[in-house]
């Protein structure tokens, strides 16, 4: 064989070169990760020796940095910091963690719980299936910093005051260099804070566990980085109230001894009232529902819904009240009034402290028993009454039965708040009895040796806006005899007749 027909064998030395550039990269890469470690063992050193010249107690231990290639894993154990205030926090194991080729975002584990020491407070365990942060934008004037208590349980330490709360669904905290509420005033390069409560509940028996009855709360707040600009975006939660005071519409007497369930939400709060007492009166209410709502707006309204009952003089006095302005155009004049109320008060009114009367909304619906009045007409008592009511802005209507002077009587009374005409009726009252000839003369009308026996009388009384007063009369003589003896005339009972 020639050397012609030998087979050429081409030079394997450029396999050689990936190695070799992975490798030069390789060992540049680990170069610059034992420079990076380096850089963040110098500078845990410097903060800590910093925090400590500023009275600050820095405590850490067993310090180890690990994760090439590409992580950056700082662990270590016994960590503490804590300000010359006593307050401060530590945990068992503290490990952070960034990715080498972005040193600049990190993450922080508290795997084991951590510690918060209150001052004079004594301390408090924090444990919780995640505790977590992140940090990121430390060549900002403000770093980005969120953290994370996924379920934490709070416990106290023997000997330290009780933490007000004993669980939490999650607790986060999230500081950033941009405002977190679009609305607020901060300059560029200010932080926003932000604050999220979940799912909250008291210590058992404490001040929160009784006044929320047991159940959980939520909380969600947004202000500056110096809380400047605070504004409450989320709550929502319940409260209980025993033997509370509620001021529901001043200078009203407030209700005392009050049993009640508050609801709160964001922008609205409920107050569920099991019972109450109208203060300097014998007024009770067996429920009530108050609600505050559009309280994120600047139309923030109120709505009461109440239960009442008990005397009818401390109703009328209510219903009277200035605040209320039902009779500040039409006056009530009611003489010793007597008797038991049952009904219900509604109210709507804006949130304002002087409020116009022609955005306040009240109605009452009211069934009266026992009704008694004094010198209804012509000095006659009205007793044993029952009725029902109704009164709202516009207008008041009553109608029910009574004994007037002893004589059965239905009654119907209405009152008209509008502005109108001159010619406006505005108070009209119908009474209608059956009483005996003889009775008549009581009210000024003298029908003997005319007419005797039972009389069926309608009266309706009318009076109108410019002051003038008719009185129509209706008789029914039907049942009645009635004679004329300069005519030698008479009606027998039983024959048809009226009078006017």
């Amino acid at each position: 064989m020639s050397q012609s027909d030998t087979p050429y064998r081409h030079s394997r030395r450029g396999l050689v070169w990936p190695f070799l550039i992975v490798g030069l990269l390789l060992v540049a890469w680990s170069v610059w990760w034992g420079v990076l470690v380096h850089r963040i063992e110098g500078e845990i050193a410097a903060r800590a020796g910093a925090l400590r010249a500023a009275g600050y107690e820095v405590a850490y231990s067993d310090l180890a940095t690990t994760g090439w290639p590409f992580r950056a894993r700082v662990e270590a154990r016994h960590v503490r910091l804590e300000a010359p205030s006593g307050h401060g926090v530590s945990a068992p194991v503290l490990v952070a963690e960034a990715n080498a080729y972005r040193p600049d975002r990190w993450v922080l584990i508290a795997p084991d719980g951590l510690v918060l020491a209150r001052g004079d407070k004594g301390k408090v365990a924090i444990t919780a299936p995640a505790i977590r942060a992140s940090a990121s934008g430390f060549d900002q004037p403000t770093p980005r910093i969120a953290v994370e208590l996924a379920e934490p349980v709070f416990t106290a330490h023997p000997g330290s005051e009780p933490f007000p709360f004993a669980s939490a669904g999650a607790v986060l905290f999230e500081m950033r260099p941009t405002p977190v509420n679009v609305h607020a005033s901060q300059a560029p390069g200010e932080a926003g804070v932000l604050f999220r409560l979940l799912d909250a509940r008291g210590r058992p028996d404490g001040p929160i566990d009784h006044l929320s009855g047991g159940a959980p709360f939520t909380l969600q707040a947004e202000a500056g980085e110096d809380l400047s600009g605070l504004a409450v975006r989320q709550l929502d939660g319940t409260l209980r109230a025993e033997a509370a005071t509620v001021h529901w519409l001043r200078p009203i007497p407030p209700l005392e001894g009050v049993a009640a369930t508050i609801r709160f939400t964001l922008p609205e709060i409920t107050v569920q009232v099991d019972q109450a007492r109208q203060a300097g009166t014998a007024l009770t209410s067996p429920g009530a529902t108050i609600r505050f709502h559009g309280l994120d707006t600047t139309q923030e309204q109120a709505e009461i819904e109440a239960r009442l009952r008990g005397p009818i003089p401390d109703v009328v006095n209510l219903i009277r009240h200035p605040r209320l302005k039902l009779f500040e155009r039409r006056p009530l004049d009611l003489k010793d009034p007597g008797g038991q109320m049952e009904g219900t008060l509604r109210l709507a009114f804006p949130l304002l402290e002087d409020i116009p009367s022609e955005v306040l909304r009240v109605q009452v619906q009211a069934r009266l028993t026992q009704l008694r009045l004094a010198d209804v007409v012509m000095g006659k008592r009205l007793d044993r009454g029952t009725a029902e009511l109704t009164v709202d802005n516009s207008r008041l209507r009553a109608s029910g039965n009574a004994q007037l002077a002893g004589i059965p009587t239905q009654l119907q009374l209405e009152m008209d708040f509008r502005q109108g005409p001159a010619s406006q009726v505005v108070e009209r009252i119908r009474a209608e009895a059956r009483p005996d000839a003889s009775r008549i003369a009581e009210f000024g009308l003298d029908l003997a040796g005319f007419v005797a026996g039972p009389v069926g009388v309608v009266a309706v009384m009318e009076k109108r806006r410019n002051g003038e007063t008719r009185l129509n009369l209706t008789g029914d003589l039907q049942d009645s005899r009635r004679s004329v003896s300069p005519f030698a005339w008479a009606k027998p009972p039983g024959q048809a007749a009226s009078a006017r």
